[in-house]
């Protein structure tokens, strides 16, 4: 395996990387990096490009007015009174993304894959040592989550009948399978042979068992790997031990799956219900809600449906429509292979909207290898 040298835009990729998927239920975390860590790296950019384009600027002035007008909106009819203050993430995590671009548009691409390789190896090795921890050492849940370390709540990491399924540094192993899975897919976009990153990464999301994240996996390994004899060897090889490993909570999940103890699917259907039995939530959508005790239960779920669904629940069908069309018109048009364009679509399964902390990077960093196939 090869170990990068230090190299300053290599460690600012992976502190890009490390920001915007660092989502663990603890204040320090969530405070600390959207109003600390992330300004700074923004702040880094100005420093060493201290340019924007008035063209860029527009966009931004006429973007963020035009979404804070949505929000406004929302608010009027919205039954989630913090709609106003918690709609401000998606703003600042989409605007620093757009900015921290311009940065990125300068590096070499070897540098922002060799971030990108060691972060996917720290993170795989973090959930690779819980799982150890918790099944070979015996460590207790408690003891090895991070939100924990830094004064958090605990992740939502237990399953049926107290079963341990490691979340990274992520608040849950769904969240962390849809980092990790846009992740691989950067990679791939940018390096198609295989090497330990990947191979770890997918272990790791494996590792995770979620069941979303195994279903996903084996549908990116079919795209990745389906190529040649040993590929396909080494794809069935890989199956055939993810599948007696996790067999138990695959056939737990299907017992449950659309029965009364199916709380995950059923806030999801309930929310596009609520969503679809209101006027001027269809209109405008319901915006950025989150389940915070004094809301419906469903607002657990009802953002996570997909970026192809929750493109509507939160932003209604006329913005709802208009950004899903401007985005598959965009990759129609792209320099990706077909292979690729559906491997991008993938990890939209999970990150599903401007909320969730990784899903505006994934979308500058598509639009940035996309770019560099131009040149």
């Amino acid at each position: 395996m090869h170990i990068p040298k230090y190299n300053s835009q290599i460690v600012f990729c992976f502190l890009v990387f490390l920001c915007f998927t660092l989502d663990l239920s603890a204040p320090i975390v969530f405070y600390g990096d959207l109003f600390v860590a992330i300004p700074l790296l923004v702040l880094y950019r100005f420093i060493v490009f201290p340019r924007v384009s008035i063209k860029k600027l527009a966009f931004l002035i006429i973007l963020v007015v035009m979404w804070e007008f949505l929000i406004y909106i929302q608010s009027f009819y919205s039954v989630y009174s913090k709609l106003i203050i918690n709609s401000q993430r998606s703003l600042l995590l989409f605007v620093s993304s757009l900015l921290i671009l311009d940065l990125l548009k300068t590096f070499k691409l070897k540098n922002i894959l060799s971030g990108l390789n060691l972060y996917i190896f720290v993170l795989s090795l973090f959930v690779i040592y819980q799982v150890v921890g918790f099944y070979v050492l015996h460590i207790s849940a408690a003891q090895l989550d991070p939100a924990i370390w830094l004064g958090g709540t605990a992740s939502r990491n237990q399953y049926m009948d107290g079963l341990y399924r490691p979340n990274g540094l992520m608040a849950e192993p769904a969240a962390f399978v849809g980092a990790q899975l846009a992740l691989l897919t950067l990679q791939y976009l940018m390096y198609k042979e295989n090497n330990i990153y990947r191979i770890l990464g997918i272990i790791s999301i494996l590792a995770s068992m979620s069941f979303a994240g195994f279903l996903l996996a084996g549908l990116w390994g079919l795209l990745v790997y389906l190529k040649n004899f040993k590929s396909i060897i080494f794809l069935l090889i890989s199956s055939y031990i993810a599948a007696i490993a996790l067999q138990d909570i695959f056939l737990a999940r299907f017992e449950v799956l659309g029965g009364d103890s199916d709380g995950s699917n059923q806030t999801k259907i309930d929310g596009l219900n609520f969503f679809l039995n209101d006027s001027y939530n269809l209109i405008f959508g319901v915006g950025n809600v989150v389940s915070d005790g004094t809301t419906p239960i469903f607002f657990e779920g009802i953002t996570d449906v997909t970026f192809f669904l929750a493109s509507f629940v939160v932003f209604g069908v006329i913005f709802g429509s208009i950004i899903i069309f401007l985005f598959f018109k965009w990759l129609f048009k792209s320099n990706y292979n077909l292979r690729e364009k559906v491997l991008i679509l993938l990890p939209l399964m999970k990150l599903t909207n401007p909320a969730l902390i990784f899903f505006s990077p994934y979308i500058i960093f598509i639009l940035l290898i996309n770019r560099s196939r131009v040149k």
